[in-house]
């Protein structure tokens, strides 16, 4: 064989086989020492605190991951005290998307919760709160009860990845 035939078989080979991605370094701390998962978990939490927008997973023309659903991913996955968290912020959220994607953590931990929460908002007063909303390239303005009434319709799924990017990746609307 010659050396031209050789580095061409040599090229197909590398193009053709699948890539190994590259796992985020985030996903890397989180399944190293307990310091670094604590570290990637607490940004999470501050993530999903000050989030204003409740958007599914990727949003935009270029589908492009968003950091409400990065955090809400992190603590879902990997925080055992995800539960209690998600709990209060669900309760005390400053913003109504904090208190949304708790909600959807909720939903996404124990699937009976859907039930629990169908019934959320549905009175006078919290319910009727503005929140802004954005799944795929839609925007829109609803009220906190229609964004909890289409979440239990349609389940968490729509806020969490399968695969987490990077943080750095993401997208703050």
């Amino acid at each position: 064989m010659n050396k031209f035939a050789a580095v061409t078989i040599g090229l197909l080979i590398c193009v053709l086989s699948p890539a190994r991605a590259e796992r985020p370094v985030e996903v890397e701390m989180l399944e190293g020492t307990v310091d670094q998962a604590a570290e990637v978990i607490e940004k999470a939490y501050d993530m999903l605190e000050a989030t204003t927008v409740f958007a599914s997973a990727y949003v935009g023309d270029a589908a492009s991951p968003t950091r409400g659903c990065w955090a809400l991913t992190v603590i879902v996955r990997y925080d055992p005290t995800a539960k209690e968290y998600l709990t209060k912020l669900a309760k005390t959220g400053k913003t109504p998307a904090s208190r949304l994607y708790a909600i959807a953590g909720l939903m996404a931990l124990d699937n009976a919760n859907r039930e629990r929460f169908s019934k959320l908002g549905t009175g006078r007063g919290a319910g009727d709160t503005a929140v802004e909303h954005m799944i795929g390239c839609i925007f829109s303005k609803t009220t906190f009860a229609e964004a909890v009434s289409e979440l239990v319709k349609h389940g968490p799924g729509l806020y969490l990845f399968d695969q987490l990017p990077s943080v750095l990746e993401t997208w703050d609307l």
